[in-house]
C-alpha cells in the first residue's frame, strides 16, 4: 500500500457487552491478549474481563460499570491491534481519542502492554475514590440555538465530534436535567455508558491521585507518529501528564481530523462501535471516500469487516 496506514481508537462511550466476541472465539491472536489482559486485570483484584464480557451481562445491558468499561474498551482495541499486524497491517501513525490514547501509545510500543492496562485501572481506583458520579450526553443541533437553553448551559461542552454533534458532561444530576429537557423538546440526544463526567471539571478530584501513579509509566521513543485529539493534532512526545489530560481535556475530534487529514493516507477505525469512522464520514462530507474503514461493529462481530478492510488495503 502506498498510502501511510492510521489506527484510530476510540474512548468511553465505544465499548459494549459482547465486543469482539467473534473474535475472540474464531482468532487465537485476539484471545490470547485478551485472556493475557484478563490474567493482569483480575491480579490487580478487579472483575474478570472476559467473564462479564462475554458470559455474564445481556448485550443491551447498559456498558456503564467503569470498573469493566474502561479497562474493556483499552485491552479489546489492543488486542484487535495485534490481530491486524499479524496481517501484516501496521500503523505509522496512532491517533488517539479519551482513554484510548492508552490503547494508542501501547500500540505505537511508546508503553508497555502492562503499562497500558495498569494506567487504565489506576483510572478507575483514582476516579471512584475522589469523584462524585457523573455523566456525559451527546446532542445534535444548532450550536447557537443550543447555547441558549440555560439546562444545557449549565453542562460543560466536553467535546466537538464534527459539525452539530456535541458532547456535554458533567455531575450526574447536571445530565439527568439536560437529557430530560433534549427528549421533552425532541432534541437528538444519547447518554454514553458512562459514571464520571470526563473531559469536564466534575473528575478534576481525581487529577492528582492520577497523576501521581502515572508517574511511574516508562516511556519509549516510537517510530509511530502519534495524534492525539485533545491536542488537536500531532504530538512530538508522551510524558506525565498525557494521560491525564487525555481523559479531562476537550475532545476535540472535529478541531483534529481538520488539522490532520491526509488523503494520502488511509484510517482505519479500531473502536469496538465504528464511532470514529461515522465521525470521520460526517467531518469529510464525501460519501465517494474510501480511505477509511470500520474493523468492528454492533450487530456485526462477524469477520466481513476485516475482510473488507483487507480488500480496501490492497485496492488502495
Amino acid at each position: 500500500m502506498d498510502k501511510k496506514i492510521v489506527f484510530m481508537y476510540a474512548g468511553q462511550g465505544s465499548g459494549y457487552y459482547y465486543m469482539g466476541e467473534s473474535l475472540y472465539y474464531n482468532n487465537k491472536i485476539f484471545k490470547h491478549w485478551m485472556d493475557l489482559a484478563d490474567e493482569v486485570i483480575q491480579d490487580h483484584g478487579f472483575p474478570s474481563l472476559i467473564e462479564a464480557l462475554y458470559y455474564q451481562n445481556k448485550k443491551r445491558d447498559a456498558f456503564d460499570k467503569i470498573e469493566i468499561s474502561h479497562p474493556a474498551i483499552v485491552v479489546v482495541q489492543y488486542a484487535l491491534t495485534k490481530v491486524l499486524e499479524k496481517m501484516d497491517i501496521i500503523p505509522e501513525i496512532v491517533w488517539g481519542n479519551s482513554v484510548g490514547e492508552l490503547a494508542a501509545s501501547a500500540a505505537a510500543e511508546i508503553i508497555s502492554f502492562e503499562s497500558m492496562i495498569q494506567a487504565a485501572i489506576d483510572q478507575v481506583i483514582v476516579l471512584k475514590e475522589r469523584c462524585k458520579k457523573g455523566n456525559m450526553l451527546a446532542v445534535v443541533g444548532d450550536r447557537l440555538q443550543l447555547q441558549r437553553i440555560e439546562v444545557l448551559k449549565a453542562c460543560e461542552l466536553a467535546g466537538v465530534n464534527f459539525d452539530g454533534h456535541y458532547l456535554l458532561s458533567g455531575n450526574e444530576d447536571v445530565i439527568a436535567k439536560a437529557y430530560s429537557y433534549a427528549k421533552k423538546n425532541r432534541i437528538i440526544s444519547q447518554l454514553i455508558p458512562t459514571n464520571f463526567g470526563f473531559h469536564s471539571s466534575a473528575i478534576d478530584n481525581a487529577k492528582i491521585g492520577i497523576m501521581n501513579k502515572h508517574s511511574c509509566i516508562e516511556y519509549s521513543n516510537s517510530t509511530c507518529q502519534y495524534i492525539s485529539s485533545t491536542e488537536e493534532g500531532f504530538i512530538v512526545d508522551a510524558g506525565t501528564g498525557c494521560f491525564w489530560d487525555a481523559i479531562r481535556k476537550p475532545l476535540e475530534f472535529k478541531k483534529t481530523f481538520l488539522n490532520v487529514y491526509d488523503n494520502d493516507q488511509f484510517y482505519i477505525d479500531m473502536s469496538p462501535s465504528g464511532t470514529l469512522a461515522t465521525f470521520f464520514t460526517y467531518n469529510i462530507n464525501n460519501k465517494e471516500v474510501v480511505n477509511f474503514s470500520r474493523t468492528l461493529q454492533p450487530g456485526s462481530e462477524k469477520l466481513d469487516l476485516i475482510d473488507t478492510l483487507k480488500k480496501k488495503i490492497k485496492s488502495n
